[in-house]
């Protein structure tokens, strides 16, 4: 039901990607759903696909799932017009072989920040070894970079309030830019 809604909704349909690819890399997991490493024209990107578990909800009112539908295509409308430096690109929607939902395409960045404070290195170091060096200067730019995104969301009208901010959800590029 909710499939149809949003496969067949004439707003969806401007972000809906046809040329996107799973790569067979899972980025990461929690408990809604998984981040997959995809590629759309040879690019990698990323995509943030639901739990199937999510996809049939039979006990779940029509008038809710009408409503979910709705908010998702706001979502991405909204979504499409953010501009910013350090704000991840998105860059539309696509569905999966076997998966009913859709999937949320956004521009892939390599690490984030709480790898960057708590890399997991293999084999793990010894207790006693000195933490990798992180200047105060580096510190101060990533704050600086985060703060001017988040100001960016806080000044649209609405405002956009993030609700997840956190180390492992500040993405960054390789020059330690934050997205």
């Amino acid at each position: 039901m909710a499939v149809d809604l949003l496969r067949n909704n004439p707003e969806l349909r401007p972000f809906v990607l046809s040329n996107v690819t799973l790569t067979g890399t899972r980025i990461g997991a929690g408990a809604y759903g998984s981040v997959e490493e995809v590629a759309i024209s040879g690019a990698i990107c990323a995509a943030k696909k639901i739990h199937d578990i999510f996809q049939d909800r039979s006990e779940i009112p029509e008038a809710e799932i009408r409503k979910a539908s709705t908010q998702f295509v706001k979502e991405c409308q909204l979504m499409s017009t953010l501009r910013h430096p350090h704000i991840v690109q998105f860059l539309g929607v696509c569905f999966f072989p076997g998966s009913r939902l859709p999937s949320l395409v956004m521009e892939r960045l390599l690490t984030s920040l709480h790898d960057l404070l708590d890399p997991e290195i293999d084999p793990p170091p010894p207790p006693d070894a000195p933490k990798p060096f992180f200047p105060l200067c580096l510190k101060c730019s990533i704050l600086h970079n985060v703060a001017s995104g988040l100001a960016y969301l806080h000044e649209r009208t609405p405002p956009i309030i993030h609700r997840d901010l956190s180390a492992r959800n500040v993405l960054l590029l390789q020059q330690w830019w934050p997205r």
